[in-house]
């Protein structure tokens, strides 16, 4: 092998030398770029693994259901198979570990777009947050620290969107 080779190789380019790159010229544009078009999502079938099946099923029944970290106690709702503070692998195996939690909870963080309200939901007796859509609401009435409360679809099926949106209540 020769040096070219040896060298290429060394530095992680490749068994032989790239070709030649040009970089253009940056241009700025007036105005911004769009494609329409559709994206029909509800034309793909996902499949849950092991560690969202508990969760979905108990969505079916109207229930939120989260995991407890073995390590720390923390609870995730949605569940996930690693807690993110200890690292411990979750037991979603075992039925102890399951905990029903509330289907309200505390708004921790918002977005605001012009047709939508994207919140960060904290249900009761669950440590995470996890992100969905608050209805029923002015845009300028959403606040940090708002209550909120699932609502639910008529006859849920055991898929995310059974818990159709989140609305505020008083308490």
């Amino acid at each position: 092998m020769g040096w070219f080779r040896q060298s290429h190789h060394r530095y992680g380019l490749g068994r032989y030398p790239q070709k030649e790159v040009r970089i253009m010229e940056k241009k700025e544009r007036e105005e911004t770029i769009s494609i329409p078009g559709e994206w029909p999502l509800n034309a793909y079938t996902f499949k849950a693994d092991k560690v969202m099946d508990r969760y979905l099923e108990g969505l079916k029944n109207k229930r939120v259901l989260g995991v407890k970290c073995p390590g720390c106690g923390i609870i995730y709702v949605p569940p996930k198979p690693y807690c993110g503070r200890c690292h411990t692998k979750l037991r979603i195996d075992r039925t102890e570990y399951w905990v029903e939690v509330s289907d309200k909870g505390t708004v921790q963080a918002l977005s605001i777009a012009e047709d939508s309200t994207v919140i960060a939901v904290q249900l009761d007796g669950a440590d995470t947050n996890f992100p969905t859509v608050l209805r029923e609401a002015k845009p300028e009435d959403v606040k940090v620290g708002m209550r909120v409360q699932a609502v639910w679809v008529d006859e849920p099926v055991g898929r995310f969107d059974d818990m159709a949106y989140f609305k505020p209540i008083e308490e």
